[in-house]
């Protein structure tokens, strides 16, 4: 009998600046709903994937680079469906795996990029844009770096039914909700993620920068966010503003128990809430992924 452990599901919204400009979403989402069995020998993890296209003028595919990136976790999870994730493991078997699995992300994700370059070569009008509206530095770094104008930023959780993997690489959050409505930050923030300025799949080299947690036993949420940037900045620095964001995880949590865990009314709610977010805010696409488990339909 097959059981699912987690449920998972995400909104992207267009950002208000983005529409006034006629320019595209670069935000992705991606979510899967795993199963189990009920004794327990097979289980494949559910998983929500969140991914930032950046905005400046000479990331031109970003938007492709973006969906490529939230797209490519399920297959990579797939891949390890014989070998999956368990508590059980030995401390260095669990690490090896991990690397494993960031290694084999970076590379897919490398080899999808150069495929669709090597499909879609720069046309006249993109290097036309380049050369109008970028340095010649930057232009020079993209003609000789394609991967770079599909650089993007990347989170996801792949959420087993007793354990938890959460990577990230460059800006967003990542919030945990546990019993008594208690709100964590699973990561802090990265310092070389400053501004505008965020690492990137698009020139990654070394994959011990994509960060991980492991979440075992009590230290598992019943819920997650994963929140592109645009949903942050979208608060000003008053704390007041920042405790609101905090309080998402719940807001979420409320909306799913009001709507007895119907995860598509919640999800028409979310992008009303996205859209508002966007237009009085910072104007970015915004988008988050959500994954929840342990909440109980109607209280």
């Amino acid at each position: 009998m097959l059981e699912i452990v987690w449920k998972s599901f995400g909104c992207s919204v267009r950002g208000a600046s983005h529409i006034r400009l006629d320019k595209a979403n670069q935000d992705s989402e991606y979510s899967h709903q795993g199963w189990v069995l009920s004794d327990g020998k097979v289980k494949i993890p559910s998983i929500i994937a969140v991914s930032d296209g950046h905005g400046g003028d000479k990331y031109i595919r970003s938007a492709i680079g973006s969906d490529i990136a939230t797209k490519l976790t399920g297959k990579i999870v797939e891949a390890y469906k014989e070998n999956p994730l368990s508590p059980q493991m030995q401390k260095d078997d669990l690490a090896d795996i991990i690397r494993h699995i960031k290694s084999r992300y970076l590379l897919s994700w490398q080899e999808e990029i150069d495929d669709h370059v090597k499909q879609n070569p720069f046309d006249d009008s993109e290097l036309a844009f380049l050369k109008d509206n970028c340095s010649e530095k930057d232009c020079d770094s993209v003609i000789n770096n394609p991967r770079s104008a599909y650089g993007c930023t990347f989170m996801c959780a792949i959420c087993y039914d007793d354990i938890v993997l959460v990577l990230q690489l460059g800006d967003g959050d990542v919030l945990g909700l546990y019993p008594d409505d208690d709100v964590r930050e699973l990561f802090e923030a990265d310092p070389r993620n400053v501004g505008n300025e965020t690492l990137s799949l698009g020139s990654l080299r070394n994959v011990s920068d994509i960060t991980h947690k492991i979440l075992i036993g009590e230290d598992i949420p019943r819920l997650i966010t994963l929140t592109t940037d645009g949903v942050k900045n979208s608060y000003n620095d008053q704390t007041a503003d920042i405790e609101k964001f905090l309080k998402i995880p719940i807001v979420i949590k409320n909306e799913l128990v009001k709507n007895n865990l119907n995860t598509n009314d919640v999800k028409a709610s979310i992008e009303k809430w996205l859209e508002k977010v966007t237009t009085d805010g910072a104007g970015d696409d915004v988008t988050i992924g959500v994954v929840f488990r342990g909440i109980e339909s109607g209280g």
